[in-house]
C-alpha cells in the first residue's frame, strides 16, 4: 500500500480492528479512544510534507531530519524512505540510502520509486567502481620511472677504459 494513501484513511482500532465512522474518534465497537492514532498520523503527514518543501528549497539536513522523523512514526512510510535515500545520495551517504531503500522495497515489495532508485545506484555505483581513462593514465604517471636497458649491480665497477 502507498503511503500517501495510508497517510489519507483513517486509523484503524488496534484492539478490534474496525475503522471508526467519519468525524468521530471513537472505535464504534469497543469505545476506544482512537484520538491519539490520529494524531500520530497526521504529524507523519506534517513531518513528509515539511521534509519535502525543505528538500526542494536544498535545505537537505534539515529535510532529512524531519524525513527521518515522519519515518519512526510509522513502518509504512515507503515515500518517506524514497526522499529520504534521495537525499542521503545528493549527501554522498550511499550506504544508508541503499539501506533505507531496501527498508522501503522490504515493507511494500512493489514499490516503483524505491526499485528504480536501487537500480539507478547500482549503475551509479558500478560507473564509479571502473575506473576512468584519466584515472589509469595518472595511475602510470605515478609509478616510479624504469629505466631502459640493460642493469648494472652497484658491486661490478665500471669498465676500465
Amino acid at each position: 500500500m502507498n503511503s500517501l494513501a495510508t497517510l489519507k484513511s483513517a486509523p484503524v482500532c488496534p484492539v478490534c480492528a474496525v475503522a471508526p465512522a467519519p468525524g468521530r474518534t471513537e472505535c464504534p465497537d469497543c469505545g476506544e479512544d482512537l484520538a491519539p492514532l490520529m494524531w500520530l498520523q497526521s504529524q507523519r503527514a506534517l513531518l513528509f510534507n515539511e521534509g519535502l518543501r525543505l528538500a526542494k528549497l536544498g535545505q537537505d539536513d534539515a529535510a532529512i531530519r524531519l524525513l527521518e522523523e515522519a519515518c519512526a512514526f510509522s513502518s509504512q512510510s515507503g515515500d518517506a524512505l524514497v526522499v529520504l535515500g534521495k537525499l542521503y545520495v545528493r549527501k554522498g551517504r550511499l550506504n544508508e540510502a541503499r539501506r533505507v531503500w531496501e527498508k522501503c522495497l522490504a515493507l511494500e515489495p512493489d514499490h516503483a520509486g524505491a526499485s528504480r532508485a536501487l537500480a539507478q545506484l547500482d549503475k551509479l555505483e558500478a560507473a564509479t567502481a571502473r575506473p576512468s581513462r584519466r584515472s589509469r593514465v595518472w595511475a602510470r604517471l605515478k609509478r616510479p620511472f624504469r629505466r631502459r636497458g640493460p642493469r648494472t649491480s652497484v658491486d661490478t665497477p665500471p669498465p676500465s677504459s
